[in-house]
């Protein structure tokens, strides 16, 4: 087996453990800093020379799959809430434009009649 892209799979796999921590904690800032480094970890083992038998056994071995679901699973649940509440905001808003509105509208009729 080879030991280099073994090694290259354990990285990948703490930068995925790292991004679901942070998304856990709602900390969004670092993300971007934590897939970019993903990003070149993959770069790097697609420029590695390997059997496709070692890549499924090191796949299987590490249970990248199991954290790649969990990872795509917290994902959109994070992206579904964030969805829900940006449309809360919406509500308010539009809510708050109706209501104030109404609002100018009576003090511009108070000031005719004075």
């Amino acid at each position: 087996m080879n030991d280099n892209l073994k090694e290259k799979f354990n990285l990948y796999k703490t930068a995925t453990n790292n991004i679901i921590n942070n998304l856990e904690q709602d900390d969004y800032e670092s993300l971007n800093h934590l897939f970019d480094s993903r990003q070149k970890i993959i770069d790097e083992i697609d420029k590695m020379k390997y059997l496709k038998e070692d890549l499924k056994a090191i796949i299987d071995e590490l249970k990248i799959l199991m954290l790649e679901e969990k990872l795509t699973k917290l994902m959109n649940e994070k992206k579904d809430c964030l969805r829900r509440k940006i449309k809360n905001i919406s509500v308010k808003r539009n809510a708050n434009n109706v209501y104030n509105k109404g609002f100018y509208s009576n003090i511009s009729f108070v000031n005719k009649k004075v």
